[in-house]
């Protein structure tokens, strides 16, 4: 398919196309439809979830659970390409994944200790501060421009620039 003539439909259902693709590109397009369309479905799946349903794992009910099991892998496969457009190593979705760790295990190690406490509290702080600067900076990776022309990772989603075409 063109990807200049992509509709936001298409875009947002590329990344299930790609299901477990994490090979190539992804231009913002891609990574922002997809990002929007599981956002507005998955909001609408949790109503559904919370009228028809109790909790199955955690806060999510049945329909929430599958919803996001059938999601997660296309999305950290988008955000992999995503990175790859602009350069970079995929391993920097890491980085979003490490800051969860440090936001629960600051939360976990708090609600061991005396909540009140000026440790549970700095303990608390600390591991939300990490989380938030390192979800400031993925968003930051995530927003950047593609690289114009190929890369190490691929070609330009978007295909060759008009000057790419001139200078061939």
């Amino acid at each position: 398919m063109d990807e200049g003539r992509m509709s936001p439909l298409d875009w947002a259902l590329r990344p299930l196309r790609r299901y477990a693709d994490f090979r190539g590109r992804a231009p913002r397009a891609e990574y922002w439809w997809w990002f929007l369309a599981v956002t507005v479905v998955g909001f609408a799946v949790g109503r559904v979830d919370a009228k028809l349903s109790h909790p199955v794992l955690g806060s999510y009910g049945l329909l929430g659970a599958i919803f996001t099991a059938a999601v997660v892998i296309p999305g950290v496969a988008v955000a992999v390409r995503r990175m790859h457009d602009s350069g970079r190593s995929g391993w920097w979705c890491l980085m979003k994944a490490s800051g969860y760790f440090f936001a629960l295990g600051g939360r976990s190690l708090a609600s061991r200790i005396d909540t009140f406490s000026q440790l549970g509290l700095g303990l608390f702080i600390t591991g939300f501060g990490v989380w938030l600067c390192l979800a400031i900076i993925f968003f930051v990776l995530l927003l950047a421009q593609g690289d114009q022309g190929t890369n190490r990772y691929g070609p330009d989603p978007y295909g060759p620039s008009d000057l790419e075409e001139v200078f061939a």
